[in-house]
């Protein structure tokens, strides 16, 4: 009887960094993984590989050996034949071990998988270092006959030339990509990429976690108010202090009014590492501004399991977090977006609740006050919405699933 050979597939993003919507992005490419009808083996290539081998007990290699430090030293500091050396040591290590590296790693692997995740998204792609980094993934896979896929992506937009550039090359060079919203697709095209070939098929977090389909018999009494680090649209703004300030005080005022009307509040986040910083200055607020802290309780969550399990005790979630409001819809939470990308209107779009989006670099809690009152009054209607929304988006990713299968079971045949 002839044995199948086992597949072999690197999954690659930036995974390891406490970024509660990548990681969750990660478990469910995993997971299909696990279950698709053909033997595989898989291992990471991330930022972090230690942590994330320990996390999900896989094989992970780094993303990269370039040397985040672009400073050279002063003239005054060292002599110009030094600071020559010291040049071209850097180069070395960033650009030719790192391509070598790249080139070990991907021995005997048949698909590298780019999965999910905002991975060509801004501000990522304003600094060409990014794309140039993928791009140098997706030679040596070239090099090495590996199928390269771009799953379920999000991108734009894209400003840099040669961000523009490296990444005409790296889909020149890929077997499959897919977006994971038509905004995506739209930003792709606008700078020139051939997409005629490449589908639209939802995030890959809406393939996680069991839904919630059970109606709760109370009545509504938890919320779930998301926070991040935001300093306006560009985070090089001048005015980012005072962009932020005045955000957390928005968010003061709103959160006073929802105690008010009579609701318990859990502050929630999607990002570990920037996100408890802002979680601590809202609590200091809210202790100077005397605001009753037995009725709001704050997130510790630093898995996705753990998030998960906090917004299953919520009945609506508001949140500039992209995958905060995927994850909430999972269990049939009515959401409001507060948004700062296009991504979030293109999400609830796909729910006919597109309304329910909130401009994050204009808004005013009058707005948001408004907003909530429209789910509070329809919340049962948005629920049966969302329950046959998240249905059919399921149903999309085992497509998915399937023309993965198809495309690895041709990579083994081509080795």
């Amino acid at each position: 009887m002839h044995h199948m050979k086992s597949k072999r597939v690197a999954l690659l993003g930036v995974f390891g960094k406490q970024n509660l919507g990548n990681e969750c992005t990660l478990q469910s490419q995993i997971k299909y993984l696990k279950n698709a009808p053909l033997d595989i083996r898989y291992c990471i290539i991330c930022p972090e590989p230690e942590i994330v081998s320990c996390q999900y007990k896989a094989a992970a290699f780094p993303l990269s050996l370039a040397d985040d430090d672009a400073s050279f030293g002063s003239a005054e500091s060292i002599s110009t034949l030094k600071r020559i050396a010291r040049i071209g040591r850097k180069i070395y290590r960033n650009h030719i071990a790192d391509f070598k590296n790249s080139f070990r790693t991907l021995k005997n692997i048949e698909m590298l998988m780019i999965v999910g995740t905002g991975v060509l998204e801004s501000p990522d792609v304003s600094n060409p270092r990014w794309p140039f980094t993928l791009l140098k993934w997706c030679l040596a896979a070239k090099m090495r006959n590996t199928r390269i896929s771009f799953v379920s992506i999000g991108s734009g937009p894209v400003e840099n030339y040669f961000s523009k550039v490296f990444m005409r090359i790296m889909f020149a060079l890929s077997d499959y990509v897919s977006y994971r919203d038509r905004i995506s697709k739209t930003y792709m095209r606008n700078i020139e990429i051939d997409t005629h070939r490449h589908p639209v098929f939802p995030d890959l977090a809406h393939d996680i976690y069991e839904t919630q389909r059970e109606q709760k018999g109370h009545a509504l009494e938890y919320i779930g108010f998301g926070i991040m680090d935001y300093r306006g649209p560009r985070s090089s703004n001048l005015q980012s202090d005072s962009i932020y300030r005045e955000y957390l005080n928005k968010n003061i005022v709103f959160i006073q009014w929802l105690i008010e009307r009579g609701y318990r509040i859990k502050i929630i986040y999607g990002d570990a590492r920037y996100d408890s910083d802002v979680r601590d200055d809202l609590r200091r607020l809210i202790v100077r501004r005397e605001l009753p802290e037995n009725s709001i309780d704050y997130s510790s969550a630093s898995t996705v399991p753990q998030l998960v399990n906090e917004l299953a005790e919520l009945d609506i979630v508001i949140s500039p977090r992209f995958h905060n409001l995927i994850l909430s819809l999972n269990q049939l939470k009515p959401v409001i977006s507060l948004s700062y990308h296009g991504k979030h209107s293109s999400l609830l779009e796909k729910f006919g609740l597109s309304r329910l989006t909130i401009n994050l670099d204009d808004w005013v809690v009058d707005q948001l006050q408004n907003k909530f009152m429209e789910v509070e009054s329809n919340f049962g209607s948005y629920r049966e919405r969302i329950l046959e929304t998240t249905s059919r988006l399921k149903l999309l990713l085992d497509r998915q699933n399937g023309y993965l299968n198809a495309l690895l079971c041709q990579a083994s045949a081509a080795i």
